[in-house]
């Protein structure tokens, strides 16, 4: 019985020196470095490591953020640095809390909300599993970046300030998805509050909150489009629907999806973040940081993500 007590008391040991010693090992650097970061938790990973107060511009939200905005283009034409802090299927609590995190190191002047998550019903897990989960994953970095070690397992390796280059191509027949209506697509009670919880830290920051909408057929309408224009109004907040600037922007529906009108893949990424770039050109005085110290760093990932984004464009012009 003793010798089995032992047994049990030394396993345990070694199992726990194992957990720290990995969750010491796995800094932010050697995660990103390493491509061990590429998760729906590994943002948090990634925010860490960004020079502290360098972001002039957050980008926050679902998969739909993450496909529509490209950092380093933005960087290559005016010099802004910004980082798409996206989730996968993200809840609106979860980009709350991301943000909360972004802004202990960081003080961008504009936050970009994309609004999919608005309509994703947000029902918080407060269980006392939960809450024992969130606290362990607090202490040890090997239980909250438990899914980690699939990325490499997986090609993901092509993340750039939060943004995904892709080159698959599944055709989509958007038709008049945009068709106007007065009809309006409610926005639960909890979101709402969510919203305006992230409009006042973003206050409180000095930063800019901006509502958008990136294109998609299957996940917007124009009865959705109203709602989300409804809660801007009522919050003083802008409001962008890039379902509505196709005429500007030329999105190809034929070529420009990866997923049959779900997601973007490059090559309309590209057509929306040179629509981004010019609306924050106009109504926002960012900074052009490529004189500036952060510029090297910015300057070598650009070279990286160049190339594959060309790859990527050359691709999909073939299929």
């Amino acid at each position: 019985m003793k010798k089995k007590l032992a047994n049990n008391i030394a396993f345990f040991t070694l199992l726990i020196t194992i957990i720290a010693v990995l969750g010491h090992i796995m800094t932010p650097k050697f995660m990103v470095k390493y491509n061990l970061a590429n998760t729906k938790n590994g943002v948090y990973t990634m925010l860490k490591v960004e020079d502290k107060n360098s972001l002039d511009m957050l980008v926050i939200g679902d998969s739909e953020s993450y496909t529509t905005v490209s950092p380093l283009q933005l960087w290559e034409k005016y010099g802004i640095t910004s980082f798409v802090a996206g989730q996968t299927a993200a809840k609106l609590s979860e980009s709350r809390d991301i943000l909360e995190v972004a802004l202990e190191t960081q003080s961008p002047k504009v936050v970009l909300l994309e609004t999919n998550s608005l309509f994703r019903a947000d029902k918080e897990d407060d269980s006392l599993q939960a809450q024992i989960a969130e606290t362990l994953s607090e202490y040890c970095p090997l239980i909250k970046n438990h899914d980690c070690w699939k990325s490499p397992f997986h090609g993901v390796h092509n993340n750039f300030k939060g943004y995904w280059i892709n080159s698959d191509v599944e055709p989509c027949n958007a038709g008049d998805y945009m068709a106007p209506t007065d009809q309006r697509e409610a926005i639960c009670e909890q979101n709402r509050q969510i919203v305006e919880e992230i409009n006042k830290m973003c206050q409180n920051k000095g930063a800019q909150l901006v509502l958008y909408s990136a294109p998609s057929p299957v996940n917007y309408n124009y009865a959705k489009h109203n709602g989300i224009s409804d809660l801007a109004e009522s919050l003083g907040i802008s409001y962008v629907d890039l379902n509505l600037e196709n005429d500007k922007m030329q999105i190809d529906w034929a070529t420009d999806t990866r997923d049959a009108g779900d997601h973007l893949n490059s090559a309309g990424g590209v057509k929306t973040t040179d629509f981004i770039g010019q609306y924050l050109q106009e109504h926002f005085q960012l900074k052009d940081h490529q004189n500036m110290k952060v510029a090297k760093s910015w300057n070598k990932l650009l070279k990286e993500y160049n190339a594959r984004s060309e790859k990527a464009i050359q691709r999909i012009k073939s299929i």
